[in-house]
């Protein structure tokens, strides 16, 4: 499917319906389309990287997704998607011991763009960002000052 077709990412709620149920434990699940990655494998290897060094991540599976809508789609192969556990109360306790405390999402983090072979275009870009960033023109001028220049 094509980035304006049916291969959306999904979140599947378990629980909507019949409040409490659970699949394997889970409230829910991720479904990771993959449309940023051509191998299809890389968010689940990450997790398992994670997983293998001791570091609390998500669970993965992958799973081919049909979509039946009425009078619209039958059947329809959507793709394959990676399945992914949320990271979510139940996740907490389950690698904490506790489903206390604050558990913070990071929003609209984007992936860092392919520039070409040429360091050129990514230095002017990350310098680009620098000069945005707050306290950047501090560094600057802590810069400046330590080469002797103003």
């Amino acid at each position: 499917m094509s980035a304006q077709g049916l291969k959306r990412p999904l979140k599947l709620d378990i629980n909507h319906f019949i409040e409490g149920q659970k699949l394997h434990g889970l409230n829910g699940l991720s479904l990771g389309n993959g449309v940023a990655d051509v191998t299809r494998i890389r968010e689940a290897l990450a997790f398992s990287i994670f997983r293998a060094a001791g570091v609390p991540a998500s669970r993965t599976a992958f799973a081919k997704v049909y979509l039946t809508v009425a009078d619209k789609h039958d059947k329809t192969y959507v793709g394959l998607y990676t399945l992914i556990e949320p990271v979510d109360k139940t996740f907490l306790k389950d690698h904490f011991k506790s489903d206390k405390g604050m558990l913070l999402k990071p929003e609209g983090i984007q992936g860092v763009p392919y520039l070409g072979e040429k360091w050129d275009a990514t230095r002017s870009t990350t310098q680009a960002r620098a000069h945005r960033r707050p306290g950047a023109s501090a560094y600057r001028l802590h810069q400046a000052r330590q080469s002797g220049r103003r």
